[in-house]
């Protein structure tokens, strides 16, 4: 990193697979619109419309950014010297740190050392000192990460209001959770080096069916 924190926002029209693995920066992420899956270890952590999640120095973890997700990502250096949080977790964030978010959000990918961006940056920084990470154990939340866990396991997800509500905070149908992780499966298999036919056999898939995602994702999976 060429500066103690860089800001970029996304605004996905397609899938993004992440690949795990530790990294040296921390990093504070914030989504507008969509669902982001952060993967810790061996779960899935549901991160959606109006949360916040940091993830500090030195964390293994891999993303997954469903299409039309809108997403602010702050990342810090290890070389800062204020004290930041050292466990991974939702956050609520301050009205003062999504407003700079939201401030930064035009330059993202552009020059970023003006001195009012670096004072900027300064002012965010104090605020990621104040977060308090936690998982988030809220009657939505606790819907949302069953939805993923049922989807992680190939299990049909029973009762409409389980349905909606995985809707409402995501924007995403519970099908279409179901392909994403079923290509973000397909991917680990071609990328341990199997053939589409073979990833195919291992996942339960037929070929077609395997094929037709290896054309529709070809970005993602190749």
């Amino acid at each position: 990193m060429k500066y103690t924190s860089e800001y970029n926002a996304y605004h996905q029209d397609r899938l993004v697979l992440t690949p795990r693995k530790r990294r040296h920066t921390a990093t504070f992420l914030y989504v507008e619109i969509g669902l982001v899956l952060v993967r810790l270890g061996k779960h899935d952590i549901p991160v959606y419309a109006g949360q916040g999640f940091w993830l500090p120095f030195d964390c293994l973890y891999a993303l997954m950014i469903t299409p039309h997700t809108s997403l602010h990502q702050l990342t810090v250096s290890p070389r800062v010297t204020v004290s930041l949080p050292q466990s991974a977790g939702h956050v609520i964030p301050s009205t003062l740190l999504h407003a700079g978010l939201t401030a930064l959000e035009p330059l993202s990918g552009a020059n970023q050392n003006t001195p009012a961006t670096r004072r900027l940056h300064g002012v965010l920084l104090d605020q990621l000192v104040t977060l308090s990470p936690a998982i988030a154990n809220d009657a939505s939340y606790q819907c949302v990460a069953a939805c993923v866990d049922q989807a992680n396991a190939g299990r049909p997800l029973e009762g409409d209001n389980a349905h909606f509500t995985f809707q409402a905070c995501t924007q995403l149908t519970y099908s279409a959770l179901c392909e994403y992780l079923t290509v973000r499966q397909l991917r680990a298999q071609l990328k341990s080096g199997n053939k589409l036919e073979a990833a195919a056999t291992s996942l339960g898939l037929s070929y077609d069916v395997a094929l037709a995602l290896s054309d529709e994702y070809h970005a993602v999976l190749a």
